[in-house]
């Protein structure tokens, strides 16, 4: 679902309409995290109000980014990277952090102020000189909203300034205002949560749509559905074989019949053992459904990923990969367009492509490959891709 643009004309009027959209987009997120929400914006709250929506807001994001995966696809790595807080504002492209514009500078105002259009200096404070850089930018001097009330007409490095413009009292608080606020770099800005004070500006939103576009991905440890649709398959060369070639071959041969339903955990794997320069090899499959659970029923896509295991050198090639040699997740299976708090694969695990035939086994020695699921482990991972505001979108 995609965002309304950001305007150069800023304004209060968008308080229960443009901004209510943010919340509804952190909402989502904390949503599927199970995480507390913000409340609903109303009318008659304030936009300028820092505390309550800026900084809260930026905050629920920075606090829960951590609890999002950073990549989109896990296809052979041996794990799942997860957002830090900096690698997350780079992924957004606000390295530094929200942009902010404070209103901490104090001057001296001199000059008459009245109802028409007027022209007046200011001088800051501790001689602290203006910024060269931002010869006509703007200037805000009441308003805590951009654009401000001012517009510097005329300045150099020092520290006096010309302004032109209207108001209706005297302060002696202003800020410089960025050339361009759609320039993460410009000078005007400083970095971090929003404080008090600050200016409020068309920034704050687009840094906030940055920092939600890439919040969208969670990861989920996927359990067994029942042990009811259990089907095992098997295949064996017997002992004896004279090669190791002969052995898989045969086995693979024999790997044809569904066998009798029997209670244990679903797996697909390969053994295969030598002793006194003889081979055997075996192959077997034992499906069933699985599922995870997650806090939201919003709409997403799920990939399901299987961790690949390896093992060798074994008295006995009947057992489970749990605490073997770490492996790499290869995907499954893909569920779209999934809208439930129980999410159950649509497919048996246990039916995945058999891997390649283990390694030809030395002599008292079993090798072993395949998949297993032991609940709750890391051996199937559901991640899911969620239609939110700002991330993956359905076509």
């Amino acid at each position: 679902m995609g965002w309304t643009a950001v305007q150069n004309d800023w304004s209060l009027s968008f308080k229960t309409t443009l901004l209510q959209e943010y919340v509804d987009a952190i909402n989502e997120r904390m949503l599927v995290l199970g995480v507390g929400l913000l409340g609903n914006l109303a009318d008659g709250d304030d936009a300028a109000d820092i505390a309550t929506i800026w900084s809260a807001w930026q905050t629920k994001l920075t606090d829960n980014a951590v609890s999002f995966l950073a990549a989109t696809d896990f296809d052979g790595l041996t794990s799942f990277t997860f957002f830090t807080v900096s690698t997350w504002l780079a992924a957004a492209g606000i390295p530094d952090g929200f942009r902010r514009v404070p209103t901490s500078k104090t001057c001296r105002v001199s000059g008459v102020y009245n109802s028409g259009p007027n022209t007046t200096t200011i001088t800051a404070t501790g001689g602290t000189p203006f910024l060269a850089a931002h010869v006509g930018c703007k200037l805000s001097v009441l308003s805590p909203l951009w654009p401000g009330d001012f517009v510097i007409t005329a300045r150099a490095s020092s520290t006096v300034v010309t302004i032109a413009g209207q108001c209706s009292c005297v302060s002696n608080r202003f800020s410089i205002m960025p050339d361009d606020w759609t320039d993460y770099n410009d000078p005007a800005f400083v970095y971090g949560l929003a404080s008090d004070g600050d200016v409020i500006g068309p920034w704050l939103l687009a840094d906030l749509q940055a920092a939600l576009n890439v919040l969208w991905r969670t990861k989920h440890l996927a359990g067994v559905y029942g042990l009811t649709t259990n089907n095992n398959k098997q295949g064996y060369s017997g002992a004896g074989m004279p090669s190791w070639a002969a052995a898989v071959a045969l086995a693979e041969s024999n790997y044809a019949s569904d066998l009798t339903t029997i209670n244990v955990l679903p797996y697909t794997s390969y053994w295969g053992s030598r002793s006194g320069g003889e081979f055997s090899c075996g192959i077997g499959r034992q499906k069933n459904k699985v599922r995870f659970t997650t806090p939201s029923s919003l709409k997403c896509d799920v990939d399901w990923y299987a961790l690949y295991r390896q093992r060798g050198n074994v008295a006995n090639g009947n057992g489970d990969f749990a605490a073997h040699n770490v492996g790499e997740y290869h995907l499954w299976l893909v569920d779209p367009g999934v809208t439930a708090n129980v999410v159950v694969s649509s497919a048996l695990f246990g039916s995945l492509v058999l891997p390649v035939a283990c390694a030809e086994p030395g002599e008292g020695v079993t090798n072993e490959t395949g998949y297993e699921l032991l609940s709750p482990d890391e051996d199937m991972v559901a991640v899911a891709r969620w239609n939110v505001a700002g991330g993956f979108e359905y076509v």
